[in-house]
């Protein structure tokens, strides 16, 4: 499936983020976080995916340039996807960010490598996707939190 695969799962979470934002809006913090997300993703893949080749997108001749297409495009998404329905109380947050990262790591596992969307020649998906996720989602929330105090 390769880049066919990379290209329709993209498409997929740009339309889903693109109609949420259409139909909710996005709140002006949100745009930072947007940022964020889009950084933190570039500069993980910048250290595991080009500098200690753990995995690739699709293929190892193209993974810089695949790389910077999912920082810029899909995890900004998913992102957006993921704080348009996150709950108010702290313990459903926690249990949100659960599922999301159950979620993804299923996708992965399922998805992304058997039709061969990422290459992991050194990632073991589990334990590391989960850690990843959760300590990403935990990180950006905090962000937002913290921009949140600082504009309000």
């Amino acid at each position: 499936m390769g880049y066919f695969g990379f290209i329709l799962i993209i498409l997929i979470i740009i339309i889903l983020a693109s109609m949420i934002i259409l139909t909710k809006g996005i709140k002006f913090i949100d745009t930072f976080v947007v940022i964020m997300t889009a950084l933190m993703a570039l500069s993980f893949d910048m250290i595991y995916c080009k500098q200690l080749a753990t995995y690739h997108y699709v293929s190892y001749d193209n993974s810089g340039i695949n790389s910077l297409i999912v920082g810029l495009l899909v995890f900004p998404s998913i992102w957006i996807i993921f704080i348009s329905y996150k709950p108010k109380s702290k313990v459903n947050t926690i249990l949100y960010i659960l599922l999301w990262s159950m979620i993804l790591t299923v996708l992965e596992i399922y998805v992304t490598k058997p039709y061969n969307i990422v290459l992991y020649p050194k990632w073991e998906i589990i334990p590391w996707s989960p850690i990843v996720y959760v300590l990403s989602f935990v990180l950006l929330l905090g962000y937002r939190n913290f921009i949140y105090k600082k504009i309000n």
